[in-house]
């Protein structure tokens, strides 16, 4: 299976489109950091997902573990 890339100028872009959404001033040399990171993510999250695509996985599941947080309430803090 052939890894292909995730391209930098579309990740950079979809960056600074979040980042002003969420009203997050990021520099230049921040976004250059961040989608070099996120872009390399992307491609193995691409690679991973045709992997589990294949017709012999067809029955995997993923498990997935989402996590209350207790600033919400829902877990107790303990006390």
């Amino acid at each position: 299976m052939k890894e292909r890339a995730v391209s930098t100028s579309n990740v950079e872009e979809r960056v600074k489109v979040l980042a002003a959404v969420a009203d997050l001033p990021l520099e230049d040399h921040r976004i250059s950091a961040i989608s070099q990171i996120l872009g390399r993510w992307l491609t193995a999250a691409n690679v991973l997902s045709a992997k589990m695509s294949a017709p012999g996985l067809a029955q995997v599941t993923p498990i997935t573990g989402i996590l209350q947080t207790v600033n919400h309430g829902e877990v107790s803090h303990g006390e």
